[in-house]
């Protein structure tokens, strides 16, 4: 028996957990840049981050989701992906590599979650999602009228410096 939630009440609770990660704590993780390949799908953190932030609603930080995610990953997936990749180089400065990597999936992963939690607390249709549809590049499914739609969630970011000329040229290419 599928459990019924209340998206209002759960579109509350995540806006609240939103309104209190600490970005400024996490912003010198925006910088670094080693860890850039393409991740095995063993080492993808989907699983992690469905569980608690969509499925169960245990927010935890990026600190608590990253030591569950390494103590999970280390042995062997990431070991396999040092030999590949960083043979020669610290543990530390590979961890580092993965904590700044997986914050920027964490970051976009929070922001999928938050236009599908507003969609079902707003909708009477709801979107149903789950790591092995992400993993199939598939963010979100719903059902209308019979027919399936599937979401592929990006989000645009416009530089403020670029908001003078680059906007005219972003907008000329942009399909409406």
């Amino acid at each position: 028996m599928a459990i019924i939630r209340n998206w209002e009440n759960d579109l509350e609770k995540y806006e609240n957990f939103l309104k209190n990660i600490n970005v400024a704590k996490y912003s010198q993780l925006r910088r670094i840049k080693t860890v850039e390949q393409d991740l095995p799908k063993d080492l993808l953190p989907l699983e992690l981050y469905y569980h608690y932030y969509w499925d169960t609603m245990d927010f935890k930080d990026y600190d608590e989701i990253f030591a569950i995610y390494w103590r999970e990953k280390l042995s062997p997936y990431v070991y396999e992906f040092i030999k590949k990749y960083f043979y020669g180089c610290s543990l530390q400065f590979v961890e580092e590599g993965f904590k700044a990597r997986l914050y920027r999936i964490w970051m976009s992963i929070l922001t999928q979650f938050h236009f599908q939690y507003l969609w079902n607390a707003l909708f009477e249709e709801k979107l149903n999602s789950s790591a092995e549809l992400d993993k199939k590049g598939i963010d979100a499914i719903v059902k209308i009228s019979g027919k399936k739609l599937l979401f592929k969630l990006k989000r645009f970011l416009i530089a403020e410096r670029h908001l003078t000329g680059g906007l005219r040229k972003l907008n000329k290419n942009m399909l409406i």
